[in-house]
């Protein structure tokens, strides 16, 4: 499959008292760039065709087939020098990087603009947060897969992937934590509708249910579910959301205008994901005596 992703990407460090997100705080700035670089060297590692095999008997390195490759094109859409890919420590040639003028708040939207323009020359388009990862290889085959089988009985079906976070592998206080944190469970005291696709899967099923959250930091759109997409009132368009929500709301108020948002039921979450590798939620947790876990922070802390 031929695929684009393109990755809105800002930074500028503001004074303590007026930074809200983590892209305009001075002390996130090497998590930023951790994230940002695992964002797209992973694209590469998991979907490219560069597999290496250490034969021992010939004492020769030759290639492997990559089962799970893709034609993918990365495209990093920035603010001009409000950015970081130049400490990232990766190769321009992974990525295109796209300079805008505009609005750093309004990045997402600009990002809608230029996964349109290239519509009819890709099988899928994503967007992506600056530091949501893809560790799955078969991620795409999984969106294709519930694609093709929920489609017919569904046209406006959207799969979103379950969003987690974890300190593992991070200088965080907080790393000898191993718990997995699903920040976009649900907004829902109960369920969306009724409506419940079913697929095999390795032999059993797994089980999809209207989103409780549909928010995961990315959207993947087939070519005709972007055609969809963009008769949604704010792809490409900040118009009518409120300052305080238009990060959040390029990601996620578009695909909600256009689908039904499904994701993987609470039992299945495994089966589609992406992390989140700017943890923030452990931030406002708290583990009591007897193991219990409470909500411990106020909402409104800087993301």
């Amino acid at each position: 499959m031929k695929i684009l992703i393109c990755i809105p990407h800002f930074f500028e460090a503001a004074p303590a008292n007026k930074a809200r997100y983590r892209s305009e705080r001075q002390d996130k700035r090497q998590e930023k760039i951790r994230g940002l670089a695992k964002c797209i060297g992973i694209l590469h590692l998991l979907f490219g065709r560069a597999h290496i095999g250490a034969n021992h008997r010939q004492r020769i390195f030759e290639e492997v087939p990559n089962e799970c490759a893709h034609s993918v094109t990365v495209k990093v859409v920035t603010v001009p020098e409000k950015h970081l890919l130049g400490e990232i420590g990766i190769s321009s040639k992974l990525y295109e990087h796209v300079p805008i003028d505009t609005n750093p708040r309004h990045l997402g939207f600009e990002t809608h603009k230029v996964i349109r323009s290239h519509a009819g020359q890709y099988d899928y388009y994503g967007y992506l947060e600056d530091d949501i990862v893809i560790h799955d290889p078969h991620f795409f085959r999984k969106l294709d897969y519930f694609n093709r089988n929920v489609s017919g009985s569904d046209s406006k079906a959207l799969l979103q992937p379950n969003r987690f976070e974890s300190f593992l592998g991070t200088d965080n206080v907080h790393s000898d934590w191993v718990y997995k944190v699903y920040p976009d469970y649900t907004y829902s005291d109960g369920p969306i509708g009724d409506v419940i696709h079913t697929l095999d899967y390795l032999g059993g099923k797994v089980q999809f249910e209207r989103a409780r959250a549909p928010h995961s930091g990315c959207f993947f759109v087939s070519e005709a579910q972007l055609a969809t997409l963009e008769k949604a009132p704010n792809f490409g368009s900040p118009a009518g959301i409120d300052e305080e929500m238009v990060l959040d709301g390029a990601v996620t108020i578009p695909i909600h205008q256009a689908f039904n948002v499904y994701k993987s039921i609470k039992c299945d979450m495994n089966f589609l994901q992406v992390e989140h590798a700017v943890a923030t939620f452990f931030d406002q947790m708290e583990i009591e005596a007897d193991g219990s876990i409470i909500w411990n922070h106020p909402w409104n802390k800087s993301r």
